[in-house]
């Protein structure tokens, strides 16, 4: 099969969605799948993550609106020959993907990168940006345009299947990704130093990691040999330096920086912590449990409360007092060994049972197989599919003005 990947952020970063399109292409080339993926080339013409060498590599200008520049990127894409196109991203972005894909008349299958509340937020304020005023139940409803539109759709986590109209569901497949099984039998290893983990924290307000500053600077001074390490971007650092200039931290909240490879790091930590407000299916949070440590998170987060067990292989923590509440919980966690151990043993044997790659790929075998087939579902289907078809046109034609 001849399967074409759509993310048009590929280039741009290392988040977990372009980790998740660039694992499932090697893998669907190792299988011997003829696997393109197309992404704008604006970010660049190199893929932040690694494709094997038979991988169709399509940086692209595909956004754009000019009918010379999109007859010439289709030209590329129809040389290609896709049996199939998969859409990574059911945000803004849809609203001129799906209009280019459409064209070369085959099978569309979409993945929602994040969770549905947070899939519904981005499309409003996508819209608020194109002069379209959406609330909450106008996004919803074109977020379920958008699926009606589609031949697959692919959710990040089970319980996000709930989110999908029924008459949907037909078409819609909602599992765990997959981070590959770990080598190693047991999670075990000596730790250099007491250090707490932090990755993306500092990316944005959505991923709230000054709270874990704060929190971490709440309790320096009663546990003087711990550290707090940052990787990734750091657009906070004015709050970051005032921190540790306290004489209780002294330097001890270290900012890493992008880091090539991060399962060392996660080894060489005590846990993790995600201060996030909404995740999909937050990348730390798997690779934290896969190298072996536990993770705090809290409860409002639904990316990571589908993740997690609370105390199994993890805490989660109450949102309020926000502070108050994850220094508590790192507290509980920097003065109990036993506790840390036997919550790492938990994550460990969560991801084992959960990292199955053949059954991952049979869950995305059937998306494949489902989204060129005619079936009574379908049919069930299309009452749905013509009374929001209006709403995505219209969406569609705000984007395009």
């Amino acid at each position: 099969m001849r399967i074409l990947l759509s993310v048009p952020s590929l280039s741009r970063g290392k988040g977990g969605a372009e980790k998740t399109a660039s694992d499932l292409a090697n893998a669907w080339d190792e299988t011997g799948h003829k696997v393109g993926v197309i992404f704008n080339a604006k970010g660049g013409a190199h893929p932040a993550y690694p494709l094997n060498e038979g991988i169709t590599r399509l940086p692209s200008r595909y956004n754009s609106q000019q009918p010379n520049v999109l007859a010439a990127e289709e030209r590329r894409v129809r040389a290609f020959r896709p049996d199939i196109v998969i859409i990574f991203y059911a945000d803004i972005s849809i609203l001129w993907q799906l209009p280019f894909f459409k064209r070369l008349e085959c099978p569309i299958a979409v993945q929602e990168c994040t969770s549905p509340i947070r899939g519904v937020r981005n499309l409003i304020k996508g819209m608020e940006r194109l002069g379209a005023d959406y609330d909450f139940k106008a996004a919803f409803l074109l977020r379920q345009a958008i699926f009606a539109s589609v031949s697959g759709i692919r959710l990040v986590l089970p319980s996000y299947l709930k989110s999908v109209a029924p008459a949907l569901r037909y078409k819609t497949a909602a599992f765990y990704n997959c981070q590959g099984a770990p080598e190693r039998p047991s999670p075990a290893e000596p730790k250099k130093g007491k250090r707490i983990v932090c990755v993306g924290g500092l990316k944005d307000f959505n991923k709230n990691g000054v709270v874990a500053a704060r929190a971490f600077a709440s309790l320096a001074a009663i546990y003087p040999g711990w550290e707090l390490h940052f990787y990734g971007v750091n657009r906070f650092a004015n709050e970051i330096e005032r921190l540790n200039r306290l004489p209780s931290v002294q330097g001890r909240i270290v900012q890493r920086g992008l880091v090539d490879e991060m399962e060392p790091e996660y080894r060489a930590a005590e846990f993790s912590v995600l201060c996030s407000f909404e995740e999909g299916n937050p990348n730390t949070v798997n690779e934290s449990m896969l190298a072996g440590i536990p993770t705090i998170g809290f409860e409002d987060c639904e990316g990571y409360r589908g993740l997690v067990t609370d105390q199994v292989d993890g805490l989660i923590i109450s949102r309020e007092p926000e502070v108050k509440s994850l220094a508590d919980a790192m507290a509980m966690l920097m003065d109990n060994p036993t506790l840390r151990s036997r919550l790492a043993h938990g994550a460990y044997q969560t991801m084992l049972e959960r990292q199955d790659k053949k059954k991952y790929l049979r869950n995305w075998n059937r998306i494949l197989a489902n989204a060129d087939l005619q079936s009574g579902d379908e049919k069930q289907a299309q009452p749905l599919a013509h009374a929001l078809t209006p709403l995505l046109n219209d969406a569609i034609a705000a984007f395009r003005r």
